[in-house]
């Protein structure tokens, strides 16, 4: 990947993660919590964090496939820097606050939300590729 389409994968991760990507959450996360209490068996499973996550995951899977099929010859490398470059922005512009009280598992999943995009722009990517390779193996 050249200096110039990394420059560009990343402003558009980034702008991507700061008008999009809220848009998104408040029209289809939001929806399906709001006036809904959720209950676990398991002290350490949060349902609501677990909602968040497979969003975050859903729509990194869905940049890391389009920086792939953008970057085939370089396709983990635009992976990485697009769920690198998602997290540290989520990271860098969402406040947590979290109860001096609050168990384990909470710090967990808050903390958790901004590695989720690197996993899922990894594993679109990683889709992405095995499919750009085995068709061009297919086609010969």
């Amino acid at each position: 990947m050249k200096n110039r389409g990394a420059a560009i994968l990343a402003v558009a991760t980034v702008l991507v993660v700061l008008y999009v990507i809220p848009s998104l959450r408040t029209t289809l996360v939001w929806p399906l919590l709001e006036g809904r209490t959720f209950s676990s068996q398991f002290l350490w499973f949060e349902p609501v964090h677990a909602i968040y996550w497979a969003f975050a995951f859903a729509w990194s899977f869905a940049a890391g496939a389009i920086g792939a099929a953008v970057f085939p010859s370089s396709w983990l490398q635009a992976a990485a820097m697009t769920g690198a470059v998602a997290g540290l922005t989520r990271a860098l512009t969402t406040r947590n606050w979290i109860a001096e009280h609050a168990g384990w598992s909470t710090y967990v999943w808050v903390y958790g939300e901004y590695f989720v995009p690197l996993v899922g722009a990894i594993v679109g990517a990683a889709l992405v590729h095995r499919l750009l390779t085995w068709r061009r193996l297919s086609a010969t």
